[in-house]
């Protein structure tokens, strides 16, 4: 646990007392949701650099090759290819997406996002 010393001015620090905003849980809960915001932002900017590649979909052919798994250091690389829900999930939320995304960063597996599912780029509230 981390415990952490706020120098805040006074009035801030007033307002944000009456709004009930320093107790540990709170303070706790401002910062998932900023964590959260942050890599639904950097999802919807990887998702603007891909669809600014201008990249022709894949054939059904070039599809089938991607997904034949291949040996990498001996031993086979499990191809997982992850719909938009299950890499949003796994960004905000703990669980099993998160775990499929965990796999993949630590070269587990390798990820590719399905071919057949547009990616959002704009979100409606």
């Amino acid at each position: 646990m981390v415990q952490l010393d706020l120098k805040l001015p006074d009035s801030l620090a007033r307002e944000a007392q009456a709004a009930g905003l320093l107790t540990p849980q709170a303070i706790e809960q401002l910062l998932r949701e900023e964590i959260r915001r942050r890599r639904v932002g950097q999802l919807f900017e990887a998702a603007d650099r891909l669809a600014a590649l201008d990249m022709p979909p894949l054939t059904e052919a070039e599809v089938e090759a991607e997904i034949k798994p291949p040996a990498k250091r001996g031993r086979h690389i499990v191809r997982v290819v992850a719909d938009t829900n299950t890499v949003i999930s796994g960004l905000l939320w703990h669980g099993a997406p998160r775990r499929l995304l965990d796999a993949a960063r630590a070269g587990k597996l390798d990820l590719f996002p399905s071919p057949f599912l547009p990616i959002p780029t704009t979100m409606t509230c």
